[in-house]
């Protein structure tokens, strides 16, 4: 099944169409018109997440793939690529966030497409203050 999309680019706003079939991007022409309040442009990359849509990665989760809401809810706001923040804490909890996440990118293919590492934000921050 192929998947026609036209609007607007975001580069010069000239109409466009994007044929998808697979899954894949078959081609990208110039349409004669297009809606007019609809965009074409690139996804978004997040590099600091610690969580949306209500769910923490910051949170040892009983059923780990309910982390996986979280690229679901990205990707409505077009955001297909984002890196888990684990925030300061003691080393074994976040070892055993990391571990989490590392869990959830083996057991669901969404969230292996779509969490592409992961910032780690402590316990690195100096205690002293900066100049």
């Amino acid at each position: 099944m192929e998947t026609r999309l036209i609007g607007k680019s975001f580069l010069d706003g000239k109409p466009l169409e994007i044929c998808i079939s697979e899954g894949k991007i078959k081609s990208v022409l110039s349409a004669e018109a297009c809606p007019e309040n609809v965009w074409i442009g690139p996804s978004f990359t997040d590099i600091q997440v610690n969580g949306y849509g209500g769910l923490d990665y910051n949170s040892i989760q009983s059923d780990v793939l309910a982390l996986d809401q979280i690229s679901r809810k990205l990707l409505q706001c077009g955001v297909t690529s984002h890196f888990p923040t684990i925030i300061t804490n003691s080393p074994e909890k976040i070892s055993a966030l990391i571990q989490q996440v590392v869990q959830l990118r083996k057991m669901d293919h969404l969230a292996q497409s779509c969490i592409s590492g992961i910032h780690i934000e402590g316990p690195f921050i100096s205690p002293e203050d900066g100049p």
